[in-house]
């Protein structure tokens, strides 16, 4: 984790993603091969000595499922990413060869090759978060919820994030992956955005996907 504000002096080489789940270390991994710094912004604080549950992920205790195709984008983004995994207690399978599978709908088909992993999502995040910051170029600040954009002249770009209490981050480039809680409303104007509150807590059953928050 990186708590010193002084790291990131300039926007023009600096890009932010708000949200330290699986969308943003990847997006954060990805900017990272165009620009020179990239600062994560969480609002929760993460732990620093292994898997374990945070509040900001409503279905952390929920058993969670990577598809093959995400497994293979984020093999592509982090070689070795798959066998971490697998190291820390995660399963990978097949279906219906190794289980069967169902639904709120009916029983998930017989679809030869349907490969896919299942593990905790504490384990995943921590995993995943572990590998994206051997890129020196990557940052989290963790603890720290974004309060607002900041924008150009006339409210018509994004220049950066401020964060709460006031301290700012100019930015060349911003990523809001902060999922369905995200407090930018569609439609107005970057500056509307209003402080971030505490997530919902309403429970859902868990989504066999790779790219929710």
């Amino acid at each position: 984790m990186d708590d010193d504000t002084d790291n990131h002096p300039g926007a023009d080489d600096h890009a932010v993603v708000l949200g330290g789940g699986l969308a943003g270390l990847l997006a954060a991994r990805v900017l990272a091969a165009r620009f020179a710094r990239v600062t994560v912004a969480e609002r929760d604080e993460l732990p620093d000595t292994g898997p374990a549950f945070r509040r900001g992920v409503l279905q952390s205790r929920h058993v969670h499922v990577l598809w093959a195709r995400g497994l293979d984008t984020m093999e592509e983004l982090l070689p070795g990413i798959t066998r971490e995994l697998l190291a820390g207690g995660a399963s990978l399978l097949e279906s219906p060869r190794d289980f069967l599978w169902l639904s709120s709908a009916d029983w998930f088909g017989q679809v030869p090759g349907a490969r896919l992993l299942l593990a905790g999502r504490e384990l995943i995040d921590w995993t995943l978060r572990r590998e994206v910051l051997r890129d020196d170029r990557i940052r989290i600040r963790a603890g720290v919820p974004a309060d607002g954009l900041l924008t150009g002249p006339g409210g018509r770009t994004v220049t950066g994030v401020r964060l709460r209490g006031g301290e700012e981050l100019p930015a060349r480039f911003v990523v809001d992956a902060t999922g369905r809680g995200s407090r930018a409303p569609p439609g107005s104007p970057p500056s509307a955005c209003p402080p971030r509150g505490p997530p919902a807590t309403t429970p859902t059953s868990a989504t066999p996907a790779a790219t929710t928050r």
